[in-house]
């Protein structure tokens, strides 16, 4: 619909009033299977608004390790992100937690979608969970790791910046 085109289009101006663009970004895709839900069903049910959590974390999640690689750039030309205002390492903690957050409403959704129907696979006829559970992505959770960036000095940035840690 055109208010979710609007909203979504809003983010890329996002960046330059609010270190919370991630979340904007999330936030207007996770809009997406909720309006398909009530266009086609004309309801609002459990189903789509797990679905929308997974997509927001997961979205937000991923801008934010996007992000990491643009700080510089967005440093250099005023735009507010999570790394520029709080720094690489909280960034890449705090994308952890989004992702574990997806996961966990990842596996809600499977429990709530016994027959598969949203996911696309028949979890009745025994086949693999899409996530087992989502301590599984706890573990080591606290551990240092790098970014996976194309850029080098983004590399080297974070592994001094973990090295700190």
């Amino acid at each position: 619909s055109v208010p979710v085109l609007l909203f979504l289009c809003g983010y890329s101006y996002a960046k330059r009033f609010t270190s919370l663009a991630h979340f904007w970004l999330g936030a207007a895709l996770m809009l997406a299977p909720i309006s398909a839900w009530i266009a086609i069903r004309g309801e609002v049910a459990l189903t789509p608004a797990l679905l929308s959590a997974v997509i927001f974390f997961w979205v937000g999640g991923f801008d934010i390790l996007y992000a990491c690689q643009d700080l510089d750039f967005d440093r250099g030309h005023g735009l507010r992100s999570i790394p520029t205002r709080f720094g690489i390492t909280r960034a890449i903690q705090l994308s952890r937690v989004m992702h574990v957050a997806a996961a966990r409403d990842a596996r809600a959704l499977q429990d709530a979608d016994p027959e598969g129907g949203v996911l696309g696979t028949d979890h009745a006829a025994g086949e693999a969970d899409l996530v087992s559970s989502p301590q599984e992505l706890l573990v080591d959770v606290g551990a240092p790791r790098p970014v996976i960036a194309e850029d080098v000095v983004v590399r080297q940035r974070v592994a001094e910046e973990v090295r700190a840690v």
